[in-house]
């Protein structure tokens, strides 16, 4: 569904109708998440942002934390990088950084700093973009986590090579030629199957 961004957006519609019925605040929130994220991949950018603000109310009075994190880290890249307004963006990116690090949650740590690290990319601080990249990829490894892998390896080597180092564009590069060939011959195979 995701590919499909209209179908994604009704499935999630019609979850968001069944939470509120439900009046479960968990799948509620989720529910809102889940529809901004599809409202955004139509560029429909404000209702996203009205969806998301609805999941942070339930957030702050259900004060849970990683929840907290994931939601922030939705705010962020959506004021970041889609309503113009980096200074917010970056608030909310850093502040769910520092949710998901209490909250002591592994795989959302690495997908606040390879969205902060898009952040600082997009204001030209390439340095700081750097570092995040390879603190997402070591956790994300260390994780197992490899769905933003290819992403953030093509990031790291085309933001060395940006930077004029050749020397560690190239070793980023090989490392996402490999995984790239990699999936792409997983694929064939379960096709074959």
């Amino acid at each position: 569904l995701l590919s499909r961004p209209p179908e994604a957006e009704q499935y999630a519609q019609d979850a968001l109708d069944i939470a509120r019925k439900a009046e479960a605040p968990d799948f509620l929130l989720r529910s809102y998440r889940h529809l901004a994220a599809a409202k955004m991949d139509l560029g429909k950018y404000e209702v996203a942002l009205t969806l998301l603000k609805e999941a942070e109310r339930i957030c702050l009075r259900t004060k849970k934390k990683d929840e907290t994190a994931y939601t922030y880290r939705y705010l962020g890249e959506l004021y970041a990088l889609h309503l113009n307004n980096p200074a917010e963006g970056k608030w909310y990116l850093e502040k769910s950084k520092q949710l998901a690090e209490e909250a002591k949650d592994t795989e959302a740590y690495h997908l606040h700093n390879y969205s902060l690290a898009t952040y600082h990319l997009r204001q030209k601080e390439y340095s700081r973009a750097l570092q995040l990249l390879t603190l997402s990829l070591a956790q994300g490894r260390r994780i197992r986590d490899r769905v933003y892998e290819p992403e953030i390896l093509e990031l790291l080597y085309k933001t060395y090579e940006q930077q004029g180092n050749p020397r560690q564009a190239f070793n980023y590069y090989t490392q996402y030629i490999g995984l790239r060939d990699s999936i792409v011959s997983d694929a064939a195979q379960l096709k074959i199957k």
